[in-house]
């Protein structure tokens, strides 16, 4: 009896220990149940994320969320004059944290930052020049974090200028072009609307529609053609790319061959293209020193020059008019002919050490020549009757052989000729002795009427 008490005792024992066991494992998956369920305080932040009245599974679930919005927001661009490149999304690590049940205010945040190597890929993609060991990749990741981590919902754009070598990000002159002074009202007008003037990123600039905008007439002809020609010039000496462009029917005052341009009232017209992610400006002063104009900017890396190459001379032709009023066979210039031109102008890219790195045909300049006028009488004059040239060796006496027979009849009538000329005078002097006796009588009779000839002499 007393064994069977025992064992009963022990049993009952067991059973209360496992019983109370159980009990402890419902109470501890109540309570975790209970304590997961719980929800946070009213203005509980957790990384920038408010998470009051969110449970832990909700608030953990809301910063996921958070994170991949930022990831895919925070894109981060670099740039350097027309060039772009931008980070791709694995290159921005996020560190985010993971709740617990005891925040009640804003503790861990969700930092970010930039992987070193994706980051130097993405420079090397820059196009504008060969960047190679010039950019201080360690102050670019530093101040891209920065930004990720000062303004979460931005995508930061930054200009890699000022990260180069020997570059900042201060504007300075990047072309001038002088011009002598000019006599002309009209050009101070056009500089002073023009100075100052904002060339935008990513846009055309058009000289025509600029003096438009600030209320300058358009006026074809010499003074506009030479403000036309230097603003050409500026702009040209960059990395600007040209859309149009004409040249003038004859060069301004102190502009070269090739340097031309020319903008009028009608269909002509000055336009440019800003590549550049960054704005330019111009600065437009006249004086009585000249006209000057200043192309400003972020400074390049390279160098622009512009060379005119392949330049040709186009000579005048002559162009014949006729008129009455001259006389016969007269003619005279009436307009003197100019050359014309034809050249081409190239931009040269140079790198530090001067060498060419790039050379692209700008623009094919044409200035026709000036035609030479002559005028010339209707009326041809007569030709001079031909002269007949007689040479000395035509006159030289020819000798001809004559037959035995001849030659002895020729001396026969040499020997007969002295009596023969001898009678002939003879007889010819008496003839004329006679007809005198009887003009004589004529005369003094007064019978004697003269001859036609004489009658019309004496008349």
């Amino acid at each position: 009896m007393k064994i069977m008490k025992s064992f009963v005792r022990i049993g009952l024992l067991v059973a209360v220990m496992t019983g109370l066991l159980v009990i402890g494992l419902v109470a501890g998956r109540v309570l975790d149940q209970q304590a997961q369920a719980k929800e946070y305080q009213i203005g509980t932040v957790i990384a920038g994320v408010e998470v009051g009245g969110m449970t832990l599974a909700e608030a953990q679930s809301e910063i996921d969320m958070i994170a991949e919005q930022r990831r895919n927001q925070q894109v981060v661009s670099i740039y350097l004059y027309d060039s772009l490149v931008e980070l791709p999304e694995e290159a921005l690590n996020l560190s985010v944290p993971t709740v617990s049940s005891n925040a009640v205010e804003e503790s861990e945040q969700i930092e970010a930052t930039i992987d070193i190597t994706a980051l130097t890929e993405a420079v090397n993609q820059i196009e504008s020049a060969d960047l190679s060991g010039l950019v201080d990749i360690s102050t670019l990741k530093n101040d891209i974090e920065f930004q990720l981590n000062e303004e979460p919902t931005k995508a930061p754009t930054v200009h890699l200028a000022s990260y180069i070598e020997g570059i900042n990000e201060e504007r300075t002159v990047l072309a001038n072009v002088y011009a002598p002074y000019m006599e002309s009202t009209i050009l101070g007008t056009w500089s002073t609307g023009l100075d100052g003037v904002v060339i935008e990123p990513r846009s055309h600039f058009s000289l025509k529609t600029a003096l438009e905008q600030t209320n300058q007439m358009v006026v074809g002809g010499e003074s506009l053609d030479l403000f036309s020609s230097v603003i050409y010039q500026a702009l040209a000496k960059s990395n600007l790319e040209l859309i149009e462009h004409h040249t003038p029917e004859k060069l301004p005052q102190s502009i070269k061959v090739g340097y031309g341009a020319s903008v009028n009232e009608d269909h002509r017209d000055l336009v440019f293209y800003n590549p550049n992610y960054e704005s330019m400006e111009l600065n437009v002063q006249f004086s009585t020193e000249g006209l000057i104009v200043e192309l400003v900017g972020t400074p390049y890396i390279q160098e622009y020059e512009l060379v005119v190459e392949n330049t040709e001379t186009i000579q005048p032709r002559t162009e014949v008019t006729y008129s009455k009023k001259r006389r016969a066979g007269n003619s005279q210039v009436i307009v003197n002919g100019k050359n014309g031109y034809a050249a081409s102008l190239f931009k040269r890219e140079l790198n530090a050490n001067k060498q060419e790195v790039n050379k692209v045909l700008i623009a094919r300049n044409y200035i026709a020549a000036t035609s030479t006028i002559e005028e010339r009488s209707v009326y041809a004059k007569p030709e001079p009757e031909p002269e007949l040239e007689i040479n000395d060796a035509d006159l030289q006496p020819v000798i001809v052989e004559l037959p035995e027979s001849v030659k002895e009849e020729s001396q026969a009538d040499r020997a007969s000729e002295p009596q023969i000329q001898e009678q002939e005078e003879q007889s010819t002097s008496a003839e004329q002795n006679n007809q005198n006796g009887e003009a004589q009588q004529d005369f003094i009779k007064g019978v004697h009427e003269p001859a036609d000839k004489e009658q019309d002499d004496e008349n």
